[in-house]
Parts: C-alpha cells; structure tokens; sequence
C-alpha cells in the first residue's frame, strides 16, 4: 500500500491556484494519511476539481519508473504491455 504525500498539497493547490491544470494517478489500495480531510477542505481541493483543474484516477495497478541522481530526476511510464518506455519520459534537473 502507498501514502498519499500529504506535504505536496499545499505547494500544489498554490500552483492550481495560479492556473496550472494537475492531474494524479494513484494505487486504488493508497493509504490516506489522518488530517488530510481537514487539509484537502483548507485548501480548495473539491473546489479545484470540480472545474475541472485537478484530475484524479484510482487504478488497481500503477507501474511507474522514476530515476534519481543528486539534481536531476526522470519520471517514464509503461507501454501498454507494462514495460517501460525508455524513449519518453518527463526530465527536470536543479
């Protein structure tokens, strides 16, 4: 089972908040940490997502490859047969 990050919410909802649309995919078994109700409601969550700006899926299975070094980081995502696709990937350094 996976946590939802609490800690992203804030910086997140700021982000929304400015205009930029967020989308999330998570495990349908992800385990939702105590306060994030409370969090959620501080914060506008339902507000957001019912126009539309965030968008939110629960899957039975989430196959995800993610790649660190100590500035840089990669995000790829499987083909339809559940490998990873090494050609596309989402890339940010520091």
């Amino acid at each position: 089972m996976e946590d939802a990050p609490l800690d992203l919410i804030e910086t997140l909802s700021l982000k929304i908040h400015s205009g930029v649309r967020f989308s999330y995919i998570l495990p349908s078994d992800v385990v939702i940490p105590k306060g994030r109700r409370q969090l959620l409601l501080k914060f506008g969550w339902r507000d957001l997502i019912s126009k539309g700006l965030v968008e939110r899926r629960l899957l039975d299975d989430v196959k995800v490859t993610t790649i660190f070094k100590e500035k840089q980081a990669c995000v790829l995502f499987p083909y339809l047969k559940g490998k990873p696709d090494l050609n596309v990937m989402f890339y940010g350094d520091q």
